[in-house]
């Protein structure tokens, strides 16, 4: 007996040295993060977040890691099938491979296998750098990496490797890829049912799929129910319902592939994981975009981003209308290209003269035609309007002013403004010249987005700051009905309609164009992207209004910056005791500059007006002007204009600080009140003369006919009109 206990303690000790041996001598499991996973991007819906894009792994595989929480019902079912005592062993069951050889060796073949979901992980995690036999030593090898990894991560994370890793057909890896792949929903939102569907895959993946093998697939999935309700007496009611429903795959689904343009850019930028996406306002955006581009020329398409004013955030992006439709260049995201903005930079150009004190929205700018560096910029419709307000100017965007305000703040500075910004401009000011904010440079739509976003975010800060008041004034003076703001472009030859539209909390901006650059009669800002822009921001604020999250700017930040202040009718300016007349204009308190009217002078007993926009309070008697006299304001003298293609678009613009009759080269052309304008058709090219009488006067003072200027008071302006 001293013999035969000797011999078993020998043979003991043997096992033991063999066992320590080979787990000294085994290498250690492979990383649980060690495996190549594709890219997710989420948004934040209803206190969760949801998926809405993915793409492949490096493997060609879709596969997608989720925390074990996330798996809804999946990890009870798993364990329940296919490892039942995973809590309680330390990653090999000595019970189930005992079972297991008793009914193999009963059988006299492989009926049952006692591989745990420790030893199936290192499996999985081995086989993706070598796949290696399916022998005895291979096994052995697997059960010592198996505690290994035991004693390396807890049980929760060893589960949640597993499920995330498994097979699941086709390139189909782990629960979450598996469930959008076969029932188009997130992994913690599927019923009982279909987890066991899910579940009964991982046996032979092939072989049950419930799109190629339907009845196999239902038939496995009844037989994880009854071995559910077996284990889990809490599942045993729920089971049974579960068996009696038909294993039904929904059309719709697959991986999420939303927001494509929106995802290309996040991932461009190394941004996975959650997102700002906000899927409500991208819904809306894309239903808009789709159904404005069903109307347009099939060569023409359009672009839109919307971001939260407060954060900065991207929150919707539609990079081509057309994208999805098979139309030329319907993959190309628009919204990233550069295009000419026509007079969209014009608000920040004002908001800059605002904050630095060189205007005011009342003071007076001129309208009229004028060479700037040897070219004569004309607005859109090919008229001029004289002196006009800087509200007026900015409002009805009108290119001459624009350019004196340019050469007022100067071209760096403006530079530096839109720079500041996030604008891309990278010539100098000198190349750009004066077109710079005519539309002579190149922006792309989310930087236009960015700029418009700061400024709406800066007016509606409250700070007592300059350019927050700047800010105010300029979006007080795009103000809309309704509330919010609109400012549109249109780039030369009609190839970009722009349209950028922002209240308190959201700003819009729209791109309507041709991908390959092509004009387009209709590509008009105001007509083609000012709706959308508009119907974008009021949709997106109706959704939004529900949870109380939009007001419109309607007042001007709090504090001291923006005032009222009184100024001069005419001029815009503080009032001396020579103005007429006189009336409250917004400003910016220390900042805006205070020099006084200069438009009424002294001339004698005499108060005149020296230029004017509009008709001041004009009272002449016998006793004041002995000598009543009258002078052109437009044209002036020694004027040229220039005319475009199409002369029929040209009008010519008559006015007189006095009422006049009108003469051009000795024609009666009509007749006009004090600073009234009286367009008429510009004559052909060469040199012309245009003559304003007197159109009335005091009594004792000569009142000519129309017939003819031969007598009476007159001015005369010599102008000439090239081709």
């Amino acid at each position: 007996m001293r013999r035969v206990l000797i011999i078993i303690g020998a043979l003991l000790a043997a096992v033991e040295w063999g066992v320590g041996g080979a787990f000294l001598l085994t290498p250690p499991a492979p990383d649980l993060l060690d495996y190549p996973s594709g890219t997710a991007l989420l948004n934040y819906d209803d206190e969760k977040w949801n998926m809405y894009y993915t793409t492949l792994s490096t493997d060609g595989e879709w596969h997608l890691s989720i925390p074990l929480h996330q798996m809804g019902c999946l990890p009870e079912v798993a364990v329940a099938v296919e490892d039942r005592r995973f809590y309680s062993h330390h990653g090999v069951d000595f019970r189930a491979i005992v079972r297991a050889a008793a009914q193999n060796f009963a059988a006299g073949h492989v009926v049952s296998g006692a591989s745990t979901i420790t030893c199936q992980v290192v499996r999985l995690l081995n086989d993706r750098a070598h796949k290696r036999p399916r022998t005895l030593a291979t096994k052995f090898v697997e059960c010592i990496q198996a505690i290994k990894l035991e004693r390396r991560h807890s049980k929760d994370e060893i589960l949640q490797a597993y499920l995330n890793n498994a097979p699941f057909g086709s390139n189909i890896r782990g629960g979450l890829a598996a469930a959008y792949s076969y029932f188009g929903k997130p992994a913690d939102r599927l019923s009982l049912g279909e987890a066991a569907v899910l579940v009964g895959m991982l046996k032979a993946p092939s072989l049950y799929r419930p799109d190629l093998h339907p009845e196999s697939s239902r038939r496995r999935r009844d037989a994880v129910l009854t071995r559910v309700s077996y284990y889990s007496r809490s599942y045993s009611d729920a089971a049974a319902a579960a068996a009696a429903v038909p294993v039904a795959l929904p059309p719709n689904r697959g991986m999420p592939r939303r927001a494509f343009h929106f995802a290309d850019m996040m991932i461009k930028n190394g941004v996975s994981g959650a997102t700002t996406l906000d899927m409500d306002a991208q819904t809306t955006l894309e239903g808009l975009l789709s159904r404005a581009a069903d109307a347009l020329p099939e060569s023409v398409t359009a672009a839109a981003g919307v971001m939260e004013n407060a954060t900065g955030a991207l929150i919707a992006w539609v990079g081509n209308a057309r994208f999805g439709t098979g139309a030329a260049a319907s993959w190309v995201d628009c919204g990233l290209a550069p295009r000419s903005p026509g007079s969209l930079l014009k608000p920040f150009l004002y908001g800059a003269a605002f904050e630095r004190g060189l205007l005011a929205p009342g003071e007076l700018l001129a309208d009229t035609p004028a060479a700037f560096s040897g070219r004569a910029p004309r607005n859109f419709d090919s008229t001029y309007r004289g002196a006009v307000s800087a509200a007026s100017a900015l409002s009805d965007s009108l290119n001459t002013p624009a350019v004196r305000v340019l050469r007022s703040l100067g071209g760096e500075e403006t530079l530096r403004t839109l720079r500041s910004l996030g604008f891309d401009l990278e010539r100098s000011a000198k190349y750009y010249g004066d077109s710079l904010i005519l539309g002579g440079c190149e922006i792309t739509l989310l930087q236009a987005l960015r700029a418009y976003s700061a400024l709406a975010s800066s007016a509606a800060l409250g700070a007592d700051a300059p350019h927050s008041a700047a800010c105010w004034l300029v979006s007080d003076i795009l103000r809309k009905e309704g509330g919010y703001s609109l400012k549109t472009g249109t780039s030369y030859g009609l190839r970009d309609a722009w349209a950028a539209a922002w209240a308190r909390d959201f700003t819009v901006v729209v791109w309507v164009g041709d991908p390959e650059g092509a004009p387009h009669s209709m590509l008009v800002g105001a007509r083609a992207a000012a709706p959308l822009a508009a119907d974008a921001l009021k949709g997106i604020i109706k959704g939004r209004g529900k949870r109380g999250e939009l007001v419109f700017p309607a007042r001007p930040p709090a504090g001291k910056s923006v005032a009222r202040r009184l100024v001069c009718s005419l001029s815009g300016r503080p009032p001396t005791p020579l103005c007429p007349s006189t009336r409250m204009d917004w400003s910016i308190t220390g900042v805006t500059r205070s020099l006084p009217c200069d438009l009424h002078s002294r001339r004698g007993d005499a108060f005149s007006p020296g230029r004017a926009s509009q008709p001041p309070v004009f009272s002449l008697t016998p006793k004041q002007t002995p000598h009543p006299a009258i002078s052109i304001i437009s044209p002036p003298d020694g004027a040229t204009y220039f005319l475009n293609l199409n002369p029929g678009l040209h009008k010519m613009p008559l006015k007189a600080d006095a009422p006049a009759w009108w003469y051009v080269d000795g024609v009666f052309a009509g007749k006009s009140e004090p600073y009234e304008t009286l367009f008429v058709s510009t004559p052909p090219p060469g040199r012309h003369t245009v003559t304003a009488l007197l159109l009335s006067a005091p009594e004792g003072f000569y009142s000519p006919s129309p017939q003819t200027p031969s007598e009476g008071r007159e001015a005369t302006a010599r102008i000439t009109i090239r081709r």
